[in-house]
């Protein structure tokens, strides 16, 4: 009985603590459509676009402090990392981390618009496989390819939340990422042959819109 007691003393305590707590927390899921446009050392301008299912998640301080992260995943394509005579366009898949922090300049019970610092880590693979002519005979072998694109990037972050309900809200989101910084490294076989490459990113602007619904708890 004394441990009852004790557990709705605590309930009691806790639920006052938690209602006058002045950070709010949000979760929330959507869809991200980012863009990467990169210099590749010894190569010409390469870029990347994708499709990225996401969930996030916000908390923010009633003084408009807030800190926001995001990961997600999804189909990838490009017109660049291609196998030569190959495809004009690949398609592959990614992944993406990305964390910011920054102030809530308007925050009122139906609009909440923030600018963010970012940083964000983008990872993205496209395989390929094809059947090829040996050279001097009439007989087909395999030419396998994976090319793996690794790229941090550092930037500024918009975000806009329009609020349906206490709890419900709509919220589009757009972050602008730059940095030299990154890495493309490619492994492949042709025939019976075994090659790899690795490259630097010199440079590179990237660019992600997204949009989705969030939850309050």
């Amino acid at each position: 009985m004394k441990r009852i007691l004790v557990l709705f003393s605590l309930i009691f305590i806790a639920g006052p603590l938690c209602a006058q707590s002045p950070w709010s927390h949000r979760l929330g899921a959507g869809v991200s459509f980012p863009y990467f446009s990169m210099d590749v050392r010894d190569d010409d301008t390469n870029s990347v676009f994708a499709t990225e299912a996401s969930v996030r998640y916000l908390a923010l301080h009633e003084n408009g402090f807030c800190l926001t992260g995001a990961l997600g995943a999804g189909p990838s394509f490009s017109s660049d990392f291609v196998l030569e005579d190959g495809d004009k366009t690949a398609g592959g898949y990614g992944m993406a981390l990305s964390l910011g922090a920054g102030y809530a300049f308007v925050n009122t019970e139906k609009l909440t618009f923030a600018a963010l610092g970012s940083v964000g880590l983008d990872w993205f693979r496209f395989a390929f496989k094809k059947e090829i002519s040996a050279e001097g005979t009439s007989q087909t072998a395999e030419w396998t390819q994976a090319d793996n694109i690794l790229a941090f990037g550092v930037g500024l972050e918009l975000l806009a939340m329009y609020h349906l309900s206490e709890r419900l809200s709509l919220f589009a989101d757009c972050a602008v990422r730059y940095i030299d910084a990154g890495s493309v490294w490619i492994e492949g076989k042709k025939i019976s042959t075994d090659y790899d490459r690795h490259s630097e990113i010199r440079s590179y602007v990237s660019l992600h819109p997204s949009l989705g619904v969030c939850l309050k708890f």
